[in-house]
């Protein structure tokens, strides 16, 4: 009887080794793998969103930094206010991102003020709307006359 069982005892034990998954382990399981694909997809409008504002604050760089790069151009007498290429201009920027064709609207301001009789300051402020928010990016530097 003994020998029995020992047999039964090592038939048991050999087939716990081998026995498939329950029905609850199953479960749990796939429950932790949708929760954690649940937490990745929510990231995604939290990263688009950033790509859209770095886009926004990248294209308003780039505008400020081309005006003023022509006002540089300029001598020091032609670099004040009422220079009819200092108007407040709007542009608007086509912008292709993953097929997705976007038409973002900024406006550039230029302010020219004289500090002293040989120099002057000027900043350029290029705005735009996101959401109900008004964000804006600013270029100064000081232009001085060299005579």
């Amino acid at each position: 009887m003994r020998m029995t069982e020992t047999k039964n005892f090592i038939s048991i034990s050999r087939m716990r080794k081998y026995r498939a998954f329950s029905l609850i382990e199953l479960m749990i399981g796939i429950l932790i793998f949708l929760s954690c694909i649940l937490l990745i997809v929510g990231l995604f409008p939290t990263s688009m969103k950033a790509v859209t504002k770095g886009r926004m604050v990248m294209c308003a760089t780039q505008l400020a930094s081309k005006k003023m790069e022509f006002i540089k151009s300029l001598s020091y007498d032609d670099v004040r206010q009422d220079n009819s290429a200092f108007t407040t201009a709007t542009t608007i920027v086509e912008n292709q991102l993953n097929g997705i064709v976007s038409h973002d609207e900024f406006t550039e301001q230029v302010v020219v003020s004289s500090l002293q009789d040989d120099l002057k300051s000027v900043r350029v402020q290029v705005s735009w709307q996101e959401g109900n928010r008004v964000r804006y990016v600013v270029v100064e530097t000081l232009v001085a006359d060299y005579r």
